[in-house]
């Protein structure tokens, strides 16, 4: 997973983050360590190595296909593939 922020975390010793998102009105929880940083102006850009969740794989990406077709509502409503193939 990737994010970025204005906050500088170190990338060493396995820096532990805990991520809450709202994603579908619900909430989740995303533990992970720090893996890379990069700089870009005012932000860093972080590499997070997704170690814990609180929903499973499946439940998880299920959400996030849920959002994605959400945000394109004339595209394809059963197959997010279909968003990916042009």
């Amino acid at each position: 997973m990737e994010f970025s922020t204005t906050l500088l975390f170190p990338v060493q010793n396995g820096y532990r983050l805990t991520l809450t998102l709202m994603l579908n009105r619900r909430m989740h929880l995303i533990t992970g360590t720090v893996g890379s940083r990069a700089k870009s102006g005012n932000l860093y850009h972080y590499e997070l190595n997704i170690t814990g969740r609180s929903v499973s794989r499946l439940e998880w990406i299920r959400e996030l296909n849920d959002w994605l077709l959400s945000g394109q509502p004339a595209r394809h409503p059963y197959k997010v593939h279909y968003i990916y193939r042009k």
